[in-house]
């Protein structure tokens, strides 16, 4: 019997596989290590929670590592085989997610053959000099322009993450970056502030390193650079061309569900009566890889439920329907009638008689925004 009682909207489901790359890096040494181990605890964990997925429809697959060049196809298409088993929305979108330091091109038609439709690159920056000095690899320009063209070829959709705020980074350098990569032409542009992991942090803190312009003017600049290239803004951070959207986050954005597989994932299920269940996969690997999969459970209370609806909702820069909001949370648009009249008052929305709409002020003050609402 389904989870799900027939009044309720199903939200779209999507499904997120993480493979990490400290996973190699720590057991690739051993004598007796097996990639596969880590792939098949994925299949594994898969199988233990598939029965979410009961009369519905997966809607798409994004698939995260840094070290698809280590993973055998073969792997993959165990995993793809099993997801098989259900349902695919027609024309589903399945991302690869790379990293340009090892763009080994022969791999990755490999992986197109298995149905992979995009391909996501996490640049970063052109700059070697940045790269260098925040201890960060470098990787071939020539290669990723390579890379560019076998795919137009074959209509795979590539988007690029471009960040900007690197301590050092002068204006002209970023728009010339920017514009550096408009001239390959790729579908989907990620143009995001940069932010430090804590190694990053260490070095930027150790050599006092800084920013050096204004990050709001950048955004600014560069929106309208890509508009003038033919992107349309859809999120807060995201670009593209005409049909070109990224179906995975919009579903995030959209409080879809989804389903994460591999160390670390999360997951969000819209259970009977309207719950909410969080998921936390194990961090630790040893413990992933011996069956124990789930590290937390998290039942969302129904109070907490509309924070979490317009943490998502707003980063898509759209009108938010009230009725929209009456199917995904469950709530009636009067339980939060006060909250969104102060929010009017502080200029953060527009209230009209059947949307609300993000002011520009509430875009750049989203955080202080969504405080209303915890």
């Amino acid at each position: 019997m389904s989870l799900f009682s027939q009044s309720y909207i199903k939200p779209n489901i999507s499904i997120y596989i993480n493979i990490p790359k400290k996973y190699f890096e720590n057991f690739s040494k051993k004598k007796n290590f097996k990639k596969n181990i880590y792939i098949e605890s994925i299949i594994q964990d898969f199988k233990k929670c598939s029965f979410l997925l009961f009369h519905r429809t997966i809607y798409s697959i994004f698939i995260s590592t840094k070290i698809f060049f280590l993973i055998n196809p073969y792997y993959l298409f165990q995993i793809l085989k099993n997801l098989k088993k259900f349902k695919f929305k027609k024309n589903i979108e399945i991302t690869l997610e790379i990293f340009p330091q090892k763009l080994y091109l022969k791999k990755i038609f490999e992986y197109l053959k298995l149905g992979i439709n995009r391909i996501s690159i996490k640049l970063g920056t052109l700059n070697k000099k940045i790269l260098k000095l925040l201890n960060i690899p470098t990787f071939s320009q020539k290669k990723i322009k390579f890379l560019f063209q076998k795919m137009y070829n074959k209509k795979i959709n590539i988007n690029i993450d471009l960040y900007y705020g690197y301590p050092e980074q002068t204006l002209s350098d970023i728009l010339s970056e920017l514009k550096k990569i408009l001239i390959f032409h790729p579908q989907h542009i990620t143009w995001a502030p940069y932010i430090p992991n804590k190694k990053e942090k260490k070095i930027i803190s150790q050599l006092n390193l800084s920013i050096t312009f204004d990050i709001s003017k950048m955004l600014f600049l560069g929106c309208k650079i890509l508009k003038r290239f033919g992107y349309s803004q859809y999120e807060k951070f995201s670009y593209s061309k005409k049909k070109s959207q990224c179906q995975h986050n919009l579903n995030y954005w959209n409080f879809g569900d989804f389903i994460g597989l591999g160390c670390q994932a999360h997951s969000k299920i819209t259970l009977k009566k309207f719950n909410i269940l969080r998921i936390i996969k194990n961090k630790k690997i040893s413990l992933y890889q011996s069956g124990k999969y789930i590290k937390k459970k998290i039942y969302v209370k129904k109070n907490e439920i509309p924070f979490e609806f317009f943490l998502n909702k707003f980063f898509l820069l759209k009108k938010i329907s009230y009725k929209n909001f009456q199917i995904m949370t469950h709530h009636s648009i009067k339980f939060i009638k006060p909250i969104l009249k102060k929010a009017y008052k502080l200029n953060y929305l527009i209230l009209c008689k059947k949307k609300i709409i993000l002011t520009k002020y509430g875009q750049k003050n989203l955080n202080h925004l969504l405080e209303l609402f915890i």
